[in-house]
């Protein structure tokens, strides 16, 4: 009934007052109302959904609850498919015992080294190992310059890019290149030497090893399908340390290699006397998963979209314990539902968006991105005509930074510079003019943590479509059981999702879509 009435009002304003394009954005967003948010968060963080773990009934009726509001609120289904949504497979697969070793130790699973994917079992026995730098083959770096044979081998690299003061050696500038952290690019690359194994060194990623070892232990070591068919050796994580003695040398000379990359790259390889033997014993199944995806149509340039989305996944349940996700990303989630309502009743009341919004709720954000790399290789709507992804993930709670500021009404909009200066312009104007959030843009500066890489946008940013990632920063429940409802500012919520609204209407509605001027 009240969304019924605001309908109403929101009418006669804009037909009884034939109000500008802004000062309609500003009547629909009202509809986003901390009571709402907090009506959808509270069964989409509740006991029913079992923490929403990718693979478990309990994400099955998060996806069913997220698909009934969209037919509730008039959310459009894609044409063709008669469903909102999005299916696919992927690996999922247990360790019963898996083994690294040589004639004199052996390492420990999980905590020296650990298992992303296999596609087979067996033994890879006494096998030489060689270090191949980054693995990278791309215009002014190419580790594959000089002929290597690597087949049979076991083989290392850096999982990551080469940076020189700062500057990406791939890109030429701060941007992460499609080589960062991309193991399907590299082992597509790599798989034509056939190797016997390849092992990556990725310490922040390792780093986090708490929930990955979380993951890995409670069967479930995802990667999708049409990735990781297209290897049939295995593939291990380790560190800097772990990695250094499987070459024969010592952590600091692979570190100083790193970091005594420049332009002037010659590849950088050396085969360690060692021979290593690794021992696989899994257990794989291909199970489903959904997007859920709905759209508004626009009117005279709706073949172009503007992309919002949110991942609804998250850990599920360990050893009895529900892992919520209230935050993560459950708040993003509730403000998706109600963006796409704000939209869905603008346009019912005669002023939808000249260009068409496309709502994408992602699963497998958990297990590596899975849900918005289906996505993007396979689209719904071509990426050519993707003109912005706005990612929402985590903007109910408040960082240690705020928290000693006292002051919640703030923001992190990671990546809104990387591809478009006229998007950032963009941005603050719609804050400066509605929301007056705090925008803070220090992880577009440095990037400790690398948030830009750890959420769905960046599918979106790999494949040139410019992105905003809205979040708020870490907290102390961040991946715990305790990050639950009772914890969340749903005023902030609000005003987030607002501002999310304001610069979707401004990108859909202006007639040039944005420049990208990449540095």
């Amino acid at each position: 009934m009240k969304k019924y009435l605001l309908f109403l009002i929101i009418t006669f304003i804009v037909f009884g007052a034939q109000a500008q394009i802004d000062t309609i954005a500003r009547s629909f967003s009202t509809t986003i109302t901390a009571y709402d948010l907090k009506d959808n968060l509270t069964y989409i963080a509740s006991p029913s959904t079992e923490g929403r773990e990718t693979g478990t009934p309990g994400l099955v009726r998060a996806a069913e609850y997220i698909a009934s509001k969209f037919g509730l609120i008039g959310i459009q289904q894609m044409g063709g498919t008669g469903t909102y949504y999005q299916s696919y497979k992927y690996i999922r697969s247990k360790s019963r015992d898996v083994t690294l070793f040589d004639s004199l130790q052996r390492y420990e699973y999980l905590k020296d080294f650990y298992v992303q994917a296999d596609v087979r079992n067996g033994l890879v026995y006494k096998k030489q190992v060689v270090f191949m730098g980054y693995g990278i083959d791309a215009p002014g770096f190419n580790d594959y310059a000089n002929d290597t044979n690597l087949t049979d081998k076991i083989v290392v690299l850096f999982n990551d890019e080469p940076y020189h003061k700062g500057k990406s050696l791939i890109t030429g500038n701060i941007s992460h290149s499609d080589w960062y952290h991309n193991t399907t690019l590299k082992l597509n690359r790599i798989s034509k030497y056939k190797p016997a194994a390849v092992i990556f060194i990725d310490d922040a990623f390792y780093g986090k090893s708490n929930e990955i070892k979380r993951n890995l232990v409670n069967d479930a070591t995802p990667m999708l399908v049409q990735s990781i068919y297209e290897v049939s050796f295995p593939i291990l994580y380790t560190n800097l340390t772990v990695a250094s003695k499987l070459l024969g040398t010592d952590s600091m000379k692979l570190s100083r290699i790193a970091k005594k990359t420049t332009k002037k790259h010659k590849p950088i390889h050396f085969a360690s006397k060692n021979r290593f033997s690794i021992e696989l014993d899994r257990i794989s199944s291909v199970p489903t998963s959904d997007n859920v995806i709905g759209y508004v149509e626009g009117s005279d340039l709706k073949d172009e979209f503007v992309v919002i989305s949110a991942h609804y996944d998250h850990l599920g349940m360990h050893k009895g314990k529900i892992y919520y996700g209230a935050d993560d990303d459950g708040s993003g989630t509730a403000a998706l539902i109600e963006i796409a309502e704000a939209f869905a009743i603008a346009k019912s009341a005669g002023n939808g968006p000249r260009r068409s919004i496309l709502f994408c709720a992602f699963s497998g954000e958990e297990k590596g991105l899975l849900g918005s790399n289906f996505y993007v290789s396979n689209p719904r709507v071509p990426l050519e005509k993707t003109v912005l992804d706005l990612n929402i993930d985590m903007i109910g709670r408040v960082d240690s930074t705020y928290s000693a500021l006292q002051n919640p009404n703030y923001v992190y909009p990671i990546g809104s510079t990387k591809h478009s200066s006229e998007l950032k312009q963009l941005l603050e104007k719609c804050n400066d003019d509605y929301t007056k959030l705090k925008l803070d843009f220090k992880f577009d500066v440095e990037d400790k943590n690398k948030f830009y890489s750890r959420s769905d946008h960046y599918n979106f940013a790999k494949n040139g479509v410019p992105v905003i990632f809205f979040f708020t920063g870490l907290h102390a429940d961040y991946h715990k059981s305790t990050d639950t409802i009772e914890k969340i500012n749903f005023e902030k919520m609000e005003t987030i999702a607002r501002l999310v609204f304001q610069v979707a209407w401004k990108t859909a509605n202006q007639t040039e879509r944005l420049k990208l001027d990449i540095k």
